[in-house]
Parts: structure tokens; sequence; C-alpha cells
């Protein structure tokens, strides 16, 4: 159990660093946008490849996540890229096992499917991209 406890200190710590190296190199709107699509990609990733090991859903989570980005006109490096697919597993993880001071590591049943999660980041995902692209639209011009 405490060993448990140490791991799962160490991936927050990696998460902070993670988030923060991904912070110094995009907008915040792009940061958003890129956490939701990571998010969906991971979700994708976990739903559709069920069978597969971690590193073929890593792959296939950054194939999907590539592709929707570029769409949006988002351009991000690979190593960006997995950072924040890397959070939306840690993010995962730890709801599905809180820890609490008083009894370390507590084991509870997901609150929502992943199915649902995936559903929810993508629709999310469109708002705030529709969100960035009005921003951009209705900004005063400069003269």
């Amino acid at each position: 159990m405490i060993f448990t406890t140490f791991v799962i200190a160490g991936l927050n710590t990696v998460k902070g660093k993670a988030n923060a190296w991904l912070e110094a190199r995009t907008t915040a709107a792009q940061r958003e946008v890129i956490h939701k699509i990571a998010g969906e990609g991971f979700a994708f990733a976990q739903t559709a490849f069920k069978q597969a090991g971690g590193e073929r859903k890593l792959q296939e989570a950054l194939q999907y996540a590539s592709l929707r980005l570029t769409e949006q006109g988002i351009v991000v490096s690979a190593t960006e890229l997995q950072a924040a697919i890397e959070k939306a597993y840690l993010d995962y993880e730890a709801i599905q096992t809180p820890i609490t001071p008083q009894t370390g590591v507590v084991t509870v049943e997901p609150k929502i499917s992943i199915e649902e999660a995936s559903q929810a980041a993508a629709k999310e995902a469109d708002l705030v991209w529709l969100q960035s692209l009005m921003i951009s639209w209705y900004k005063p011009r400069q003269r």
C-alpha cells in the first residue's frame, strides 16, 4: 500500500512537469483544445483497442489527436502531444483510484464509463474550438 502511494505521488509529479512544459509553449486557448483532444485520443484508444498493450494504445491516441489538431490548425510537437495524452491517462487513473490521507489508496468503481468520457471530451473539444474561433473572429481590428 505504501509503494502504491509513492508510485501515484511520482505520477502526479510527472503530470505537473508535463503541464508546465506544455503551458510554456502554447496559448491558453490552444492548451485547452490540446488537452481536450488528448483526452479524446486517450478515450478512443482505451475503447477501440481494449486488447492492445499500452504502447499500441499510446500510438493510436497520438495518431488520433494529431489528426484532430491538424484539422483545427494547431501544430504541436510529438513530445507535447504525448505529454498531454499521458496527462489524460493520469487524470483518468486518479479518478479511478483516489488517494485519501487517512486511508492511503482506495479502490472505487468508475463514476462514468470510458465511452461516456470519450463522448463528453469530443463535445467539449468542439465547443472549445468554436469558442476560440469566435474570439479570434470578433477581436477588435487594429487600425
